[in-house]
């Protein structure tokens, strides 16, 4: 009937460095012909599904938004833009919460 002094041990919290995200990329480059394309065939081989996409006119970076996946899927896609003529500096990627 009496309460114990000390509670039952909580499970221990695991870090998952693969984890699933939304995920906003953002590109700076040099204007060239076929950006978009290339873009999406690198995610296309990656398994990331683009959600959206802004290119605003003047600016010489785009923004993507992409569904839910690996974190490191996101990671190789920003690699291989990185590898592009057109890519200048490293592409930035960061996690978000998108609403269902």
């Amino acid at each position: 009937p009496g309460a114990t002094a000390f509670a039952a041990p909580k499970p221990a919290l695991e870090f998952e460095p693969d984890y699933e995200s939304a995920f906003y990329l953002r590109c700076n480059y040099k204007d060239a012909l076929g950006i978009t394309r290339t873009l999406g065939e690198i995610c296309e081989q990656q398994k990331v599904s683009i959600f959206s996409m802004l290119q605003a006119k003047g600016v010489d970076s785009f923004v993507v938004l992409v569904e839910n996946c690996k974190s490191s899927a996101i990671k190789q896609v920003a690699t291989e833009l990185a590898k592009k003529e057109w890519c200048v500096g490293e592409p930035f990627v960061m996690p978000v919460v998108m609403e269902e």
